[in-house]
């Protein structure tokens, strides 16, 4: 195929205005727009489980489940540190680093999950 000097022109012009674009979504970043209170919000009402629970020292799997889904988006779209974290959810910076690690090892080895993390970003974004 043989690109007309104008086609090419118009091609770079569509690629700037792309780049553009892409900068602009950038910069409207997630973290802008959402909190780790509204992602804890969401998710207790998600898994219907209290504010309180989630922060509490409870090791069931479903409330660990649902942590794990506040910090992997947390660290993920918020952009936030571990310590940070650590804090909303009364836990210390190094228990999330490991939760966060093991989270992503499960829906990693367990597609059904990975689709219900997609689903709860989708939901939140």
């Amino acid at each position: 195929m043989i690109i007309t000097k104008e086609q090419h022109i118009e091609l770079k012009q569509l690629k700037n205005k792309l780049a553009a674009l892409l900068l602009e979504i950038d910069n409207n970043k997630v973290e802008d727009l959402l909190t780790i209170d509204e992602v804890g919000i969401f998710a207790s009402e998600l898994f219907d489980y209290s504010i309180e629970e989630i922060k509490g020292e409870s090791r069931k799997h479903n409330v660990v489940w649902c942590r794990g889904f506040i910090i992997k988006f947390s660290k993920e779209e918020l952009r936030l540190t571990d310590s940070k974290i650590a804090d909303y959810i009364g836990r210390d910076r190094s228990t999330v680093t490991y939760s966060y690690t093991k989270f992503n090892n499960t829906i990693e080895e367990k597609p059904y999950l990975a689709s219900q993390y997609k689903q709860f970003k989708i939901d939140l974004l």
